[in-house]
């Protein structure tokens, strides 16, 4: 009886015990599932935010900084585009920019980077590549007193050189899979082997590296905020200085306001020597955290050169369908204030290159 009855307590135990287990894992799939499908959600990231860096192993280049966030628009509709008349009394209507009266225009979620594409960068992107030159730059020695010659900008660089390296950095830093370009039928200097022509499509639905569109570039310049006061500064981060007005028979303009954003002719040579370009970062950001926009070299953009319509609404415009040449932005180390104008439009023939012509890249965010 002993034995029947402590048989029958152990049983006892081991049901009770079963039973407890059986709830507890009951609680815990109940805690699991209903974990599951109430994930936490994370804000986007705000306008000027860091959201990633361009890293290659365990160097960093450059903060990628957050324009559009992701899952935003920009809508840019103005109603007066006259913002330059305040610092401009030329003529000249390339200095309106892309954001004309009646043109309203959308843009999707990027982020670009904080510098242009530096010496260092491009030579380690492309460092394997036997069939391109990874050291194009005019400015490879010699950098200005103080400075670090592997962070000044490279320049000497086509457009097509641009997109392949937008390619071959995507495909470093992420993968194949994520090249924004599809490039064919490419023919290069057998001298210099800068690519002079190319087939190129974009897929801005891809997440890689890309040249920005003229849109993307200008609404980043003037700081991405078209009710601010900065967006109708005429340098990036900096209006022009004492009231005075650049005009087109007085580009000899010195500004002084400039010279605290960028790197332009009246101060490239600054170590007393030549003009040159300089070390990226240097001078002070935008309201975006965005260097050297005005200045040290141009920039190209994706945009075949074309006239803006003002009586249109554009999602993430691309440039005119036809056409040869390319939008370049921004100014450069040997260019009067003028040219250094965050509205100013200017281009490019695609297979020629310059020892004042760079480019910053930028990526969709999806």
């Amino acid at each position: 009886m002993k034995n029947m009855r402590y048989g029958m307590k152990s049983k006892t135990r081991r049901r009770l015990a079963v039973a407890l287990l059986a709830g507890m894992a009951s609680f815990l799939c109940v805690v699991i599932m209903m974990t599951g499908c109430t994930p936490a959600k994370n804000p986007p990231q705000p306008q000027g935010s860091v959201n990633s860096s361009i890293q290659i192993g365990a160097n960093e280049y450059a903060k990628e900084i957050v324009i559009v966030p992701q899952g935003t628009q920009a809508l840019v509709s103005m109603t007066d585009d006259t913002h330059w008349n305040t610092f401009y009394s030329g003529k000249w209507n390339c200095f309106k920019g892309v954001f004309l009266n009646g043109r309203t225009v959308t843009l999707s979620p990027f982020v670009m980077s904080q510098y242009e594409v530096t010496q260092e960068l491009y030579a380690a992107v492309l460092s394997g590549d036997a069939e391109s030159n990874n050291r194009p730059s005019t400015f490879a020695e010699n950098p200005p007193v103080g400075e670090n010659q592997g962070k000044r900008p490279v320049e000497t660089v086509t457009w097509y050189d641009a997109v392949y390296f937008c390619n071959a950095l995507t495909q470093v830093a992420m993968s194949k899979t994520d090249c924004v370009y599809t490039i064919r039928n490419i023919v290069r200097d057998p001298a210099t082997r800068h690519i002079t022509s190319a087939d190129v499509k974009m897929n801005m639905k891809k997440k890689g590296y890309r040249l920005p569109t003229e849109a993307e570039w200008e609404f980043a310049a003037r700081g991405g905020d078209p009710k601010a006061a900065a967006w109708n500064n005429a340098f990036a981060g900096q209006a022009s200085a004492d009231g005075k007005k650049i005009h087109d028979d007085a580009e000899n303009l010195v500004d002084t306001n400039l010279a605290l954003a960028g790197w332009y002719y009246y101060n490239s040579n600054s170590d007393k020597t030549t003009r040159k370009t300089h070390e990226t970062g240097l001078k002070l950001p935008n309201t975006l955290g965005l260097y050297d926009m005005s200045g040290n070299v141009w920039e190209w953009c994706w945009d075949k050169w074309g006239d803006i319509s003002s009586d249109e609404t554009v999602t993430d415009p691309g440039g005119t369908a036809s056409g040869r040449n390319r939008v370049s932005r921004g100014g450069a180390w040997s260019y009067y204030a003028c040219s250094c104008v965050v509205s100013y439009r200017d281009f490019v023939d695609p297979s020629c290159n310059y020892h004042y012509l760079g480019f910053r890249v930028c990526r969709s965010l999806r």
